[in-house]
């Protein structure tokens, strides 16, 4: 039988925290223009550190006593509910039994209260989530394909009212490292700077500043094409830069190795990239490059440059002051073996 108050109650869920924030703060000035602030009431979960169990049991209470509170002018009220079910990080007794007080409220809502409950990567296991999408309506909020984040920059630099030449949002994509929080900012940095003039690619690197994982990505690019000269270019612009051989090694090529061996292993495992802790967007940039080695040959891979570190350490392998044309031949061979015979079977 279908709940009657489904049209009254909203779930907006996902793994895109900007996304659903974004809905929530649209949806709340809606709310508010249409039946005034005091018809519009917000309430979250904020685990604190110490009796989560009496926290839980009181705020439920409290929460479900605002859905079942009518309006008092006959107009519509608006309740926002964040963070619920909220994510424990140990087992709390009985607090089912708490969250349950809140979908029991929900099925005696009243005919002029609205509810928006959100929640941020929720555990699809809890009862709790289970009744939520079962009875009322859902929106899901997921991370973005590559073809699908590169159309939401355009239409968020038009948002703001600029423009964007197509191949520079993908750039930005990539610049960011799918961050949206970091993409929406600075997409409004580069719209306050060219106004309506298009928005390209040297606007971006001029303005912008790069994630950490951004050297990464151009790394695995160049592996993902075995273009060895535009690896060594990437390593030689770094160091030209001011970077050191054992930054090199240890922020450039080891962060690329050790991501490589977990996608590579969450691939062979069939893990999604939650279950290995890392960014989906990141994951499906790093999948296509996984895919060309196997989890010994990026072990042996690794193994190859702590000898080149310790051959640093030891005098093997010399090195002086911005002198580091020895350690760049051991580099180019690194990458030569890893693409060749040396690393890869014939």
């Amino acid at each position: 039988m279908q709940n009657k108050y489904m049209k009254q109650v909203f779930l907006f869920i996902g793994e895109e925290e900007f996304l659903i924030k974004e809905k929530i703060k649209e949806w709340k000035k809606l709310s508010v223009d249409k039946y005034g602030e005091f018809n519009v009431t917000y309430a979250s979960f904020d685990l604190p550190d110490r009796d989560v169990s009496g926290y839980l049991n009181q705020r439920c209470t409290e929460i479900a006593s605002e859905i079942l509170t009518p309006s008092f002018f006959g107009d519509k009220r608006v309740i926002f509910i964040e963070n619920f079910p909220p994510k424990l990080t140990r087992p709390i007794e009985d607090s089912q039994r708490f969250f349950m007080r809140i979908l029991s409220s929900l099925k005696e809502l009243p005919e002029e209260n609205v509810v928006i409950i959100s929640s941020f990567l929720p555990d699809k296991r809890t009862k709790v989530y289970k009744e939520l999408t079962k009875d009322y309506k859902t929106e899901i909020f997921n991370k973005f394909d590559n073809r699908e984040l590169c159309e939401w920059i355009l239409r968020r630099v038009a948002k703001y009212g600029g423009k964007m030449l197509p191949s520079a949002s993908g750039f930005l994509a990539e610049y960011c490292a799918g961050d949206l929080y970091k993409i929406d900012q600075d997409i409004k940095k580069l719209v306050d700077y060219k106004g309506v003039e298009p928005i390209s690619e040297r606007d971006i690197e001029s303005l912008c500043i790069k994630t950490s994982m951004v050297a990464d990505f151009a790394l695995a690019n160049s592996m993902s094409d075995a273009n060895v000269q535009k690896i060594l270019t990437i390593l030689h612009t770094e160091l030209n830069a001011g970077s050191v051989p054992q930054m090199i090694l240890f922020k450039d090529i080891a962060p690329t190795l050790r991501q490589l061996l977990q996608v590579i292993y969450a691939v062979e495992k069939d893990k999604d990239p939650k279950a290995i802790g890392m960014n989906p967007w990141v994951f499906n940039r790093w999948k296509s490059v996984s895919k060309k080695f196997t989890l010994n040959e990026i072990k042996e891979a690794y193994l190859k440059i702590l000898e080149i570190d310790e051959g640093m350490k030891t005098g093997k392998i010399e090195t002086s002051l911005n002198d580091y044309r020895m350690f760049m031949l051991f580099i180019e061979k690194f990458f030569w073996e890893m693409f060749g015979a040396g690393f890869k079977k014939a």
